[in-house]
């Protein structure tokens, strides 16, 4: 693989032309830019044998996404609307937003695209933005995705609101030669509770096509006793590479939940981090892996205890068969603070054929007695 992507790239001082953007952005798209240029593919040794990058070719695609047609838009909303969720639709170059109830608005419930929510608060997201979760130092393909980025969802839920129906972001991709960036950022205020729905899909299955690529990156703030679940499916065309990093950070008494399946894509590269950054939090992940034919999965679950009486909690199974390709990766990390931290990581690969390889590399860093 190249060490950059040219196509993309020559597009990145034209995303911040195009959307006016603020300098702020502007500097930290150039700034990431630079960092994935220098950054290598693993931070980790302990991972670097493993990387394995072969035959992809990020060079040939363009960000620049067809424009769907009505009849296209008409039939995805026909299969996949529900009244059981609110839904925020990614169709191609087209964004969907919903129109939240009436109460919800009153309450201050904000779900809309990334690109309206930093136009519409540009000093919120320079705050974000400059101490983000996810930071470009962290990891290569994060800093392309804080680069490139031009989709995504901004969610707020405000103090004290419970949210009974789920609310859901819904991507359909089909183009060939194409990448889709997509940043999400999810602040749950004290004591809310909600549950994400996240999809990803294409309507055309075949292998045929050129590759193309869908790199999602996103962030869960938990304040004071929220609780969040975080649900994902990747059930993409197999001509497509897919790069997802997600990250929680829980303040005091907080609760998250993911629960991934990775099911599509000809490659899939992922990296989950929870983080309990205060007293009492808890996270909980669990994730299932299917491959087939000759598809690679390379994936990351790590659980960070900052504060005390924290408990972390993750579950990596996969089955391979054919000539497919999975390593599982984990770390706990219990920092030199964080007293009576409970922590449980579990990988486990099933194979199903001869040709077919599965690998788990657990690890612990403990700080603490």
């Amino acid at each position: 693989m190249s060490e950059t992507t040219t196509s993309a790239i020559k597009e990145n001082t034209q995303i911040t032309d195009t959307q006016n953007e603020p300098d702020w952005l502007r500097t930290f798209r150039s700034r990431s830019l630079k960092l994935y240029r220098e950054l290598p593919i693993e931070l980790s040794t302990l991972y670097t044998k493993y990387a394995n990058l072969g035959g992809l070719d990020l060079e040939s695609v363009s960000i620049e996404l067809h424009e769907p047609s009505n009849s296209k838009i008409q039939f995805v909303r026909e299969k996949l609307d529900t009244k059981a969720a609110i839904t925020l639709y990614q169709i191609e170059s087209t964004t969907i937003t919903p129109m939240l109830p009436p109460g919800l608005q009153k309450e201050g419930v904000v779900f809309t695209d990334i690109r309206t929510a930093i136009k519409n608060n540009p000093d919120l997201f320079a705050n974000y933005f400059a101490d983000k979760a996810i930071a470009s130092e962290q990891d290569k393909f994060a800093a392309l995705n804080n680069a490139l980025f031009t989709a995504g969802f901004y969610l707020y839920v405000p103090k004290g609101i419970e949210l009974t129906v789920p609310l859901r972001h819904v991507t359909v991709l089909d183009s060939e030669a194409r990448a889709l960036y997509a940043q999400n950022l999810v602040v749950a205020d004290q004591r809310s509770k909600f549950t994400i729905l996240e999809e990803l899909y294409s309507t055309q299955m075949t292998g045929q096509a050129q590759r193309s690529t869908y790199s999602g990156l996103s962030e869960v703030h938990l304040l004071e006793a929220a609780e969040v679940t975080y649900a994902s499916i990747n059930n993409l065309a197999p001509n497509y590479n897919v790069f997802s990093n997600r990250k929680s950070v829980g303040q005091r008494d907080s609760k998250i939940v993911w629960a991934s399946g990775l099911l599509g894509g000809a490659y899939t590269r992922s990296r989950l981090e929870s983080v309990m950054n205060n007293q009492g939090a808890s996270s909980e992940n669990i994730e299932v892996v299917f491959g087939s034919g000759a598809q690679r999965f390379d994936t990351v679950s790590n659980i960070t205890h900052i504060g005390q009486n924290t408990s972390g909690h993750a579950i990596s199974k996969g089955v391979v068969k054919d000539k497919a390709r999975a390593v599982f990766k984990g770390m706990i990390r219990i920092t030199k603070d964080a007293k009576n931290s409970r922590a449980y990581l579990a990988e486990h690969g099933m194979i199903l054929g001869k040709e077919a390889r599965a690998d788990a590399i657990p690890g612990l860093e403990i700080e603490t007695n």
